[in-house]
């Protein structure tokens, strides 16, 4: 239970930032989006890192031509993987879905699905994905244009 609250502060603080990022207005159509990992919460521990806290740096490129690349930087060690993606609209609520060409680390989901990773988008300006429903880290993410 202590979890689900977690999250749920989490939610309420990506969703009410002040930031002048506000000002982007989401169209589904206009590319390139580039969205950078902000925030991560470490499963049953409920710690939540950011910035220099962070154990990899991490971001999702978004194409005009429907395809993305993710990348991973750990220690000094890139690690890329892309595929195509689409935006999702399920009982009002907004996705980001990652379809990806190869089966890859990269991929942070307990769906069984190999090569498909969801993310919930709950403003124009954040995204929020990860395993957190099956005891892995929940990844929250902003976009910087």
């Amino acid at each position: 239970m202590k979890r689900f609250y977690t999250y749920i502060l989490l939610f309420i603080f990506f969703s009410c930032s002040n930031s002048n990022k506000d000002e982007i207005v989401f169209d589904s159509n206009v590319f390139p989006q580039h969205w950078e990992l902000t925030g991560m919460s470490t499963g049953l521990s409920g710690d939540f890192l950011e910035g220099d806290d962070l154990p990899w740096r991490e971001t999702i490129l978004l194409e005009k031509d429907n395809r993305f690349v993710k990348t991973r930087l750990v220690d000094n060690q890139k690690n890329e993987a892309g595929g195509v993606f689409d935006f999702s609209i399920v009982n009002d609520e907004m996705y980001l879905v990652l379809n990806y060409d190869v089966e890859t680390d990269l991929i942070e989901s307990c769906g069984t699905e190999n090569l498909v990773e969801t993310l919930f988008m709950p403003s124009i300006i954040s995204l929020i994905g990860g395993s957190a429903p099956c005891d892995g880290p929940g990844l929250f993410y902003e976009r910087m244009e």
